[in-house]
């Protein structure tokens, strides 16, 4: 599968499922942000992969948070 050129937001992305569909987006070439709502799984696993990999916190339960995500 070849993702270059695609963005993808994974939320719930630091940890468990959501961590390792952004591992498999990135290997394909996507540029990733991933959000959730802590900062140091999100830092740790953008940190694991580099270049083209973002985080933002989001808690998609909060009014307004999942469209700044977006934003970001």
């Amino acid at each position: 599968m070849d993702l270059a050129g695609k963005r993808a937001l994974i939320s719930g992305g630091g940890t468990g499922i959501g961590a390792e569909i952004a591992r498999a987006l990135h290997r394909a070439g996507a540029r990733v942000t991933v959000c959730g709502r802590r900062a140091e799984p999100l830092a740790a696993l953008c940190a694991e992969l580099g270049q083209g990999a973002s985080w933002t916190l989001c808690d998609v339960s909060a009014s307004g948070s999942p469209a700044a995500a977006v934003s970001a």
